[in-house]
């Protein structure tokens, strides 16, 4: 089925049918994309209490970066959704464009933000002498992850605005199931 096809039988669909469909696999995807920090806390707490103030300190910082990402491809979504829902395929085609350069536009000035703004970054969000070092070395891989964080995040609002809830849940249970693997060999290997 095609965009247009997903949009016009979206169209159609019941709202309470609707709401079910998109709302389950959008809460599973933000329910696994949580997980992220409590998985890393168990790891990281093995190392001991400057390694989990360390994490702390940068969980806001972390936040923020999601919150923008989330924010503006929820933004993208809609525009994408009215032009489709609207018979307008080229308008969402060129949004769904624009949404790819904007991830990758954010991303890197995120990246850059947190290779030249690190430390008093950290200092904002309550880190002590003691632990900005360890806080600034795990934000650092976070960092430098901001496009992917972003192109992830606002591609998976795109597809959910063409009509493809199950997708986008996919990649972030995919995603996550790689942290748990990837967290114990990164951190104590």
């Amino acid at each position: 089925m095609t965009g247009i096809e997903k949009a016009k039988h979206m169209g159609e669909e019941s709202i309470g049918r609707l709401l079910w469909r998109f709302s389950l696999p959008a809460t599973v995807a933000m329910a696994v994309t949580a997980s992220y920090n409590v998985v890393d806390a168990a790891f990281v707490g093995r190392l001991g209490s400057e390694a989990i103030a360390a994490l702390s300190v940068a969980f806001p910082a972390q936040m923020v970066f999601g919150a923008i990402a989330i924010g503006t491809g929820v933004g993208a979504a809609s525009l994408i959704a009215r032009s489709l829902g609207s018979g307008k395929p080229e308008e969402a085609q060129i949004t769904a464009g624009q949404v790819i350069l904007l991830a990758l536009g954010l991303g890197l000035l995120l990246t850059a933000a947190g290779r030249f703004y690190l430390e008093p970054m950290l200092i904002l969000f309550g880190a002590t002498p003691e632990i900005i070092a360890p806080s600034a070395e795990y934000m650092s891989v976070i960092a430098d992850g901001a496009i992917l964080l972003f192109v992830s995040f606002m591609l998976a609002h795109t597809i959910r605005a063409e009509g493809n809830a199950i997708f986008p849940m996919a990649v972030m249970i995919a995603s996550a199931v790689t942290n748990i693997i990837l967290d114990p060999i990164f951190i104590f290997v």
